[in-house]
């Protein structure tokens, strides 16, 4: 009876380590993902810098489809 509960709490102890050991490498490739993520967003933000600034210039009238004023008064 002794030899079942050695082999029952060893099993148990066998059992826990490796769903800790998955566990750990679940939160290890969730670490480098995040990782992954946070670098894509930065440079989704790079590329997009160009596009909000022309999008600021035309909304303030400083865009290129605006005419200075010289060009209007020589019509």
């Amino acid at each position: 009876m002794m030899v079942w509960v050695i082999v029952g709490v060893s099993l148990a102890v066998a059992a826990l380590a490796a769903i800790g050991f998955f566990a750990f490498g679940v939160f290890r490739a969730a670490k480098d993902v995040s990782k992954e993520l946070a670098r894509a967003s930065r440079l989704l933000a790079d590329a997009a810098e160009p596009v909000k600034t022309g999008l600021a210039q035309v909304a303030l009238g400083n865009g290129s489809r605006s005419r200075p004023a010289s060009s209007e008064a020589e019509k």
